[in-house]
């Protein structure tokens, strides 16, 4: 049985997490927007690989053009 992917959101919820069980206090607001930064990146990844499993054949190029289509990046 192959492990459950992780996404975006949920690696952003476990660092929190992590960080405060490790330091027992919250992270700053530097290090949040650096998390957030990464998980952004992440969740385009998702949303671009997601569009192209749909479509068949599908280039790199149009998954992007739809995400920026959809959310005006």
């Amino acid at each position: 049985m192959s492990e459950k992917k992780q996404s975006s959101v949920e690696w952003f919820a476990k660092k929190v997490k992590d960080y405060c069980n490790k330091t027992g206090r919250e992270p700053s607001y530097h290090q949040i927007g650096e998390w957030l930064k990464e998980a952004k990146a992440m969740h385009k990844d998702e949303i671009e690989t997601a569009y192209k499993s749909e479509r068949y054949p599908c280039s790199d190029w149009d998954a992007q053009d739809y995400y920026n289509q959809t959310f005006g990046e």
